[in-house]
């Protein structure tokens, strides 16, 4: 028995046999500015969200970066947020590393209550494109660079890593702002 998305209960049986610590795990779907949002499941939950998939709420999908409704997407509701189906990808059920008590993650996908793909899904998306480049014989590439620093390269007076500066006004954070960048 498979899922829409290809996975099968034998590999979340394998992964449990495999790590028996593992009491949790993080499933993850990917949004369209590529934050994870998702949710813990415990251990004896995964089983059946192999076989079953997760009901997930479609608005996940139509979040802006600092996790606020955007509702030009058409994915928010005014009353109520309606489900589609989470299923995991196959082969991304992992350990992760350093979490106490110990846990694993997994990549999910969205889809229609009836398997149909979730068009809005960014996964799904990407696969269309790059299928639609290889029909005309196109292999797509990509590489990030990232346009900002994290940690200046002078050290400040007692001779410690600080913070750079911002380019605007030259301020040098003392706190942790995730979306300041």
């Amino acid at each position: 028995m498979s899922s829409p998305s290809g996975s099968t209960p034998y590999e979340a049986r394998a992964f449990l046999d495999a790590h028996p610590a593992i009491e949790a795990f993080d499933i993850v779907l990917t949004d369209a500015n590529g934050i994870g949002r998702g949710k813990i499941i415990r251990r004896h939950e995964l089983m059946a969200l192999y076989e079953h998939g997760r009901h997930l709420p479609v608005s996940i999908m139509g979040l802006d970066i600092t996790g606020e409704d955007v509702h030009k997407t058409g994915l928010i509701w005014d009353a109520g947020d309606g489900d589609m189906r989470a299923w995991p990808i196959p082969g991304t059920l992992a350990p992760l590393h350093g979490t106490n008590p110990p846990r694993g993650q997994l990549l999910m996908s969205l889809y229609h209550l009836d398997g149909a793909e979730m068009t809005s899904d960014p996964r799904h998306a990407l696969r269309r494109q790059v299928e639609a480049l290889a029909a005309d014989g196109l292999y797509p590439a990509g590489a990030f660079e990232l346009e900002f620093f994290l940690l200046a390269n002078e050290r400040d007076a007692q001779g410690r890593v600080q913070p750079a500066a911002a380019v605007l006004d030259g301020r040098r954070s003392g706190k942790t702002e995730v979306y300041s960048v």
